[in-house]
């Protein structure tokens, strides 16, 4: 799964395996001062969970909790409480363990014909959203049955990922076109696909849109595409992520302490015989898309994934 989200869709990850109550976390609050308001998150648990029916709460039990003593467990509430305090836009809970569907409050998702989905598509984007998909209900779920080390939903998961071809997609379409009937059909559980109680959700969804914007190693079929055949972004621009990398004035730095804050090209200091590129290319994976992300080249090279993005502005 780190591997899929990291080199497929751009992810940056941060893998914590066997982990603790502490070290799980401490990585939810780090969020809360990393991400803003334009950022995504996806946090993907698969362990151990128990259901206190006598306490009418469900709660994850990392590598340091006992049966015996409640201290080491993370209750429904934590995990609820910290998602509603990150900033992110988008946060999607993905649970492979048992009793998963109880953090969840029924939802209805909408899915459209393909003349009403694009607009479905963007204001989803624009919303705030907190949604979980969970390998089962209120019920014990499968460990193994997906095939090697995968349970049957992490496998049908990773299946829809990896091969789904629509550019720009919802997770509850995700969840829809490759995760409900795989796993309800091939184990005895019920995946669910709903939002998270009291987590600060507002009637959006989690989507996945890189596809849908930009060109890179994966869709672009080992060339450049012409201008605006993928889909504009939220300023109406399109190709500002991918096709071919972008040729900048400023000059090459180790870092972007001492640049300037007005968006005026960084013409001191720094390797003046190298010029910088951003934005990534159709050879790159999406990692080197991100705004971030920065290479450098002689002005003199000639590469055939490197050239300019032009804006026009019209005056009247």
């Amino acid at each position: 799964m780190d591997a899929v989200l990291r080199a497929q869709y751009g992810f940056q990850t941060k893998l914590l395996l066997n982990a603790s109550r502490q070290q799980i976390l401490s990585a939810l609050t780090s969020y809360r001062r990393e991400l803003d308001e334009n950022s995504n998150l996806l946090i993907y648990y698969a362990g151990h969970r128990y259901n206190d029916r006598d306490a009418d709460k469900a709660y994850w039990l990392p590598v340091d909790a006992t049966l015996d003593d409640t201290s080491n467990w993370i209750s429904a509430g934590d995990i609820t409480t910290n998602i509603k305090t990150i900033p992110a836009r988008h946060v999607l809970v993905v649970s492979d363990s048992c009793y998963s569907g109880t953090l969840t409050r029924e939802a209805q998702s909408a899915f459209l014909g393909s003349v009403l989905r694009l607009n479905y598509m963007r204001r989803m984007m624009a919303g705030k959203s907190r949604n979980m998909m969970a390998s089962g209900g209120d019920e014990p779920v499968a460990d193994g049955g997906g095939g090697g080390k995968h349970s049957v939903f992490a496998n049908a998961l990773l299946r829809g990922l990896t091969q789904t071809d629509k550019g720009v997609f919802a997770a509850s379409e995700l969840f829809t076109d490759y995760v409900r009937e795989a796993v309800a059909g091939g184990a005895s559980q019920l995946p669910q696909y709903d939002v998270i109680r009291n987590s600060g959700h507002d009637n959006s969804d989690y989507a996945g849109y890189l596809n849908g914007m930009a060109w890179y190693g994966k869709n672009s079929e080992s060339k450049t595409h012409a201008v605006g055949s993928k889909e504009a972004n939220s300023f109406g621009l399109y190709d500002m992520h991918g096709n071919v990398w972008e040729w900048c004035a400023d000059w090459s730095h180790g870092s972007y302490e001492g640049a300037p804050g007005d968006g005026s090209a960084w013409t001191t200091g720094g390797e003046q015989k190298y010029r910088v590129l951003r934005g990534g290319s159709w050879t790159y994976i999406p990692a080197s898309l991100r705004s971030a992300y920065r290479i450098r080249f002689e002005p003199g090279d000639h590469i055939n994934d490197i050239g300019f993005r032009v804006v026009a502005v019209a005056r009247t």
